[in-house]
């Protein structure tokens, strides 16, 4: 499924192979006003059908459902823009507008919770059961969000970037962030390695691609690699290989290019190593899950209820 710039949804079936779209959206069933910026499957609905999320700049989170030979839409979020208008007069016209969508991440354990990011750099839990309110606010970023995702290992942590130099790990319970990471040029992307819980990577515009092992080095990358020459084309989207040690950059240019981690990017631990070779995946998880939480225990702020002091008369 891919998002367009003219606010439509088209849909490709690979296996026809003819280049055309076999569902798209038009003015008649509810293609949206602004670009489209990022477009998200979910699990098949109650009925079996299939179905997907979109989010676009017109501040709305459509569900879309492939039914026969045609598209449904209901409008599942609008974004209310968030922020007060002084000089427009007396009476508040904040009400009125909508925020612009750009990203938006569902929960890897539960389907119907998830995270959506706004130009004005706001990022928003909620639900798919209800649209009346936000289960938390984070004000994440000063710029349009570009990109949010989730760990797959503790599914209460989640990262994101923003058109700025920072990039922000999140608890979805605490309204501050746990990690920040300054990379000197705007970010275009980020993402959480499917093999390692203390793993992400991004790319800058100057054209480099940045990989960050936590628990290796919590400040600083592990590597950091130049793709492409930052006057040709600036680097916009990466993603991970679900299965095999390589990473794919999109630039604007619109190349992509494959690259493959070299044996230090993709260091396990002994007891990981061991469990993967027993083939005792559920094991390998749990020790990937106890390697980031000792992380997050260093930098979580403790509970209210331990700083208090009992006096004794």
């Amino acid at each position: 499924v891919v998002g367009l710039y003219d606010g439509n949804i088209a849909v490709y079936n690979l296996q026809k192979n003819t280049g055309q779209p076999s569902y798209q959206s038009d003015a008649r069933n509810g293609k949206h006003k602004d670009i489209v910026w990022q477009v998200k499957w979910a699990a098949d609905n109650l009925d079996g059908y299939l179905n997907f999320y979109s989010v676009s700049g017109d501040g709305r989170v459509s569900n879309w459902t492939i039914v026969k030979t045609a598209l449904w839409v209901n409008d599942t979020l609008l974004i209310n823009f968030c922020k007060t208008l002084q000089n427009l007069g007396e009476e508040s016209v904040s009400e009125l507008l909508m925020d612009s969508g750009r990203a938006i991440s569902f929960k890897p354990d539960d389907d119907s919770t998830f995270l959506v990011g706004t130009d004005e750099g706001m990022v928003y839990l909620c639900t798919t059961q209800y649209s009346s309110r936000y289960l938390n606010t984070y004000h994440a970023h000063n710029t349009p969000v570009y990109n949010i995702q989730w760990n797959t290992f503790i599914p209460n942590i989640f990262i994101t970037c923003a058109s700025e130099w920072i990039i922000k790990i999140w608890d979805k319970d605490c309204n501050k962030p746990l990690f920040m990471f300054d990379l000197n040029s705007q970010v275009g992307d980020v993402a959480w390695a499917p093999y390692s819980s203390t793993v992400f990577a991004a790319v800058t515009i100057d054209g480099k691609v940045h990989i960050y092992d936590l628990y290796i080095n919590k400040y600083n990358p592990v590597c950091v690699q130049a793709v492409v020459p930052k006057k040709k084309a600036r680097l916009n989207h990466i993603a991970f290989n679900q299965t095999h040690p390589i990473i794919i950059v999109g630039d604007s240019r619109g190349t992509v290019q494959c690259l493959k981690l070299s044996p230090n990017l993709r260091r396990q631990s002994k007891e990981v190593k061991t469990a993967l070779l027993n083939k005792d995946l559920k094991k390998a998880g749990e020790m990937e899950i106890k390697k980031l939480d000792q992380l997050l225990g260093q930098v979580r702020e403790p509970d209210n209820d331990s700083d208090l002091e009992i006096e004794t008369q």
